[in-house]
């Protein structure tokens, strides 16, 4: 009995000097300098549950008195309050003794839930929650990744912030949806909430469409494969090429449809609204000095300028509504060019899904339509898209 007991005996204390807490550990090394342990795995236990585990080819305190974990190393924290583990892996992981700074080398990747960082070297402040890098950054999460060369994960509110020559990507999996792509110098991104926000030369690219401005804010969709509102400020220019079809029942309208043709925006503010399980624009709103030109494949143009411009389409890209505002404009030309109509007013109003253009004036500065043959001016005039008749 005396002999069993005394196997079990040496057998625990074996066992426990492999398992060791990392608290354990590292009271147990204070002070001093030890030789490297290899094949080391340390655990640390929490109320009954395990709180983290470390495994490393190496073990050892350094001469700047800091804990290196080298070769193949991995580093998980569980059960955090958010309910999300967190998962370091490298080259080699240096941390001081309380456990509040890390600094990963040698291929540094940093797992959550639904965010992967990469990079040659990161830096974990514990205190602050945050994980930074200077040395090139590659990130995924879920439809999206990216890269820039500078970067901070703020762990408490799931926000990412990427700046120099960040360059990013949306990549929906519905089979036929094109990428979005936005590069720019600024990019910040709440994980857990789909929302971005690019600053300093932000450059939009999806197929032949593309857009500038010096700020860019937008939604993602429930899904994070859609667009679902998209906000562009300062100097905007928009082109749209391609982005919609039309079904031939429609074509009647096509002065003011973006079916298939390509569009150039310009405006001091643009706000956009997609259809949430469609890649396509549903509504959108212009501010400043607005200016929106359609080009028709067969060479003919429709320019509508004002103040403030606003309409929503249908899936298929037939203008529902249509609001122009002061100072209100639409320039048509043939596809010759050799004969082009303006329509002058206030405000030019097409009602939701009414096929009717109210132009309005006021007694100093009247509705006008005009060409090169004719002008007609009044305090009000109403034009039938369908026939093209006029009612003044």
């Amino acid at each position: 009995l005396l002999v069993v007991l005394l196997l079990i005996a040496v057998n625990f204390m074996n066992r426990s000097q492999r398992q060791m807490r990392i608290s354990e550990a590292s009271s147990a090394i204070e002070g001093k300098k030890i030789d490297k342990k290899e094949e080391v795995e340390y655990r640390e236990i929490r109320k009954n549950k395990e709180y983290s585990k470390v495994t490393a080819d190496r073990h050892y305190i350094g001469e700047d008195n800091l804990y290196h974990l080298e070769g193949n190393v991995r580093l998980s924290f569980y059960d955090r309050s958010e309910g999300e583990d967190i998962n370091l892996r490298g080259g080699e992981i240096i941390h001081d003794r309380e456990w509040s700074h890390f600094w990963l080398k040698d291929g540094a990747v940093v797992e959550f839930k639904d965010l992967i960082l990469k990079s040659p070297a990161l830096e974990f402040d514990a205190k602050e929650n945050v994980f930074s890098g200077d040395q090139g950054i590659q990130f995924f999460s879920g439809t999206i990744s990216g890269s820039a060369h500078k970067c901070a994960y703020f762990l408490d509110q799931k926000k990412a912030q990427l700046s120099g020559k960040v360059s990013l990507d949306l990549q929906p999996n519905n089979e036929g949806s094109l990428p979005l792509k936005v590069e720019t110098e600024f990019f910040e991104y709440f994980v857990g909430k789909g929302r971005v926000k690019a600053e300093k030369e932000v450059e939009l690219l999806r197929g032949k469409s593309r857009a500038t401005a010096g700020l860019l804010r937008f939604e993602l969709a429930a899904n994070r494969e859609q667009v679902k509102s998209m906000l562009l400020k300062e100097r905007v220019r928009i082109i749209l090429v391609e982005e919609f079809e039309m079904e031939e029942a429609l074509t009647h309208q096509a002065a003011f449809s973006l079916h298939g043709d390509r569009c150039e925006m310009e405006a001091d503010e643009i706000f956009i609204r997609g259809f949430v399980d469609l890649p396509r624009v549903q509504s959108l709103e212009a501010r400043g000095k607005c200016s929106f030109r359609f080009l028709s494949e067969a060479g003919s143009s429709t320019q509508i300028e004002g103040k403030k411009i606003s309409f929503s389409l249908s899936q298929y890209g037939r203008v529902k509504e249509l609001s122009v505002l002061e100072d209100a404009r639409i320039t048509e030309k043939d596809k010759n060019k050799e004969s082009t109509r303006y329509i002058e007013g206030q405000a030019l109003l097409i009602e939701k899904d009414k096929d009717i253009l109210k132009v309005d004036g006021t007694e100093s500065a009247r509705a006008r339509i005009r060409s090169q043959s004719s002008e007609i001016t009044a305090r009000q005039i109403t034009i039938f898209l369908k026939s093209n008749d006029l009612e003044t």
